[in-house]
């Protein structure tokens, strides 16, 4: 997947200027070069990865098998 595909699939539109610009910068920046920091940038990236591991905390935990049980699946397949 692009990342222009990725953007339209997923980003609010009210964040796709700022990532435009961003783009628009890191093209005419050198590879080490610094920018400007991007309060609302900054602030999307923070409140996103706190309602996304708010999100993964909800899933259900699922139990881990011990290595034996997979063991004995994985001998039992290849016999």
């Amino acid at each position: 997947m692009l990342f222009s595909e990725l953007v339209e699939a997923v980003l609010e539109t009210n964040m796709r200027p700022i990532i435009d610009d961003l783009l628009q910068m890191k093209m005419i920046t050198p590879e080490m070069g610094k920018g400007p920091r991007i309060d609302k940038l900054n602030a999307y990236v923070d409140q996103n990865l706190a309602s996304l591991k708010t999100e993964i905390d909800a899933l259900p935990h699922e139990r881990k098998v011990g290595w034996i049980r997979l063991n004995e699946l994985f001998l039992s397949v290849v016999r």
